[in-house]
């Protein structure tokens, strides 16, 4: 039986994209190991705070986050801010006060101090 040329072409191609496939995907998950080996670590910059903007104004600094009540709460005194370390840390609390004051109008980020 003769075996056309195409359908061995076909073959290869297939063959060839499997491999360059398996690589990128390889490489998709050594990335997300090490993201989250890098995770883990310490802010290299020293210490951050949570700075709270309500209704496009500045409004304070997270001082203090409670998940069991559900609240955070603010100061206008950056001395008396919650300081954070990790990055890990940080991001949970950002987004916990986003999910809780979003609807009241909150938006979060950080600044390093």
């Amino acid at each position: 039986m003769k075996v056309d040329k195409l359908v061995v072409d076909t073959i290869k191609y297939d063959a060839g994209m499997a491999v360059v496939l398996t690589i990128i995907v390889n490489l998709l998950i050594f990335i997300y190991i090490r993201c989250l080996i890098t995770a883990g670590r310490k802010i290299m910059s020293g210490k951050a705070v949570i700075k709270s903007m309500r209704n496009g104004a500045f409004s304070g600094y997270v001082r203090s986050v409670s998940r069991a009540k559900g609240t955070f709460e603010t100061t206008q005194d950056i001395t008396k801010a919650k300081k954070y370390t990790n990055q890990v840390t940080l991001e949970g609390d950002i987004d916990f006060c986003t999910g809780v004051g979003f609807q009241r109008g909150y938006v979060f980020g950080y600044d390093f101090i």
